[in-house]
């Protein structure tokens, strides 16, 4: 008998450990993030969502770190407009998110990373007009969203880094003369965007040759 308890305790404890950890992870992970998954609220790490099950809407609440919504292969959109905490979406944060059609960022965002979208062939406009506070949008953030045919940004955009909008293949305008803070394009900006015929910059802005490679059809305007 005494052997048998024994057993029991060992086995419980052998099961209680793993859960331990689990618990710390969960309860670590849901001071920075809410996940919703098909209208039912979820706190949990992204390594318990399955790529099999069907993740429609992120929603974190602080704070986007680097790669965390790479594992959600099903996302469809993406609304952090009450977010008000959150400045910066770390690099990398939605790359190949191949299903993603929808974004909303909170009007207090300073900064998208460096590859943040890139490879979101299905993302097919960006508004950014309502983020009041956005300086700079990262290297590589918008590459490869081939389906991409309309971008608004926000008066206060004073940095586009380099391949930002590489093979963007279906954009025909981009209009960034409301940002006349505009200060800084890496070289090339626009590459491959075969499709792209015109571009207009405020009066301020100086821009480099190099900032257009592989665009044949583009003219370039600015605002009176």
């Amino acid at each position: 008998m005494k052997k048998f308890y024994i057993a029991i305790v060992l086995l419980t404890l052998y099961l209680a450990i793993p859960n331990i950890g689990k618990t710390a992870t969960a309860l670590q992970y849901e001071q920075t993030a809410v996940v919703k998954i098909s209208g039912s609220d979820l706190r949990r790490p992204p390594k318990k969502i399955k790529r099999s099950e069907r993740l429609e809407v992120i929603d974190f609440t602080e704070k986007i770190t680097s790669r965390m919504a790479h594992h959600f292969q099903g996302l469809k959109s993406i609304d952090l407009r009450q977010c008000d905490g959150l400045k910066k979406i770390c690099p990398g944060a939605f790359e190949c998110c191949r299903f993603l059609e929808g974004v909303h960022l909170p009007p207090g965002v300073l900064t998208i990373g460096a590859r943040a979208f890139r490879n979101c062939f299905h993302l097919g406009s960006l508004n950014l007009e309502d983020c009041k506070d956005l300086r700079e949008l990262g290297c590589n953030a918008f590459e490869g969203c081939a389906a991409l045919v309309e971008l608004r940004f926000p008066g206060s955009l004073e940095i586009v880094g380099k391949e930002c909008f590489m093979y963007c293949d279906l954009l025909e305008s981009v209009d960034f003369s409301p940002c006349v803070n505009l200060r800084l394009m890496g070289e090339p900006t626009f590459d491959f965007c075969e499709k792209l015929k015109s571009v207009m910059f405020s009066q301020r802005f100086h821009f480099g040759e190099g900032i257009f490679v592989n665009c044949p059809s583009l003219r370039v305007r600015f605002a009176v």
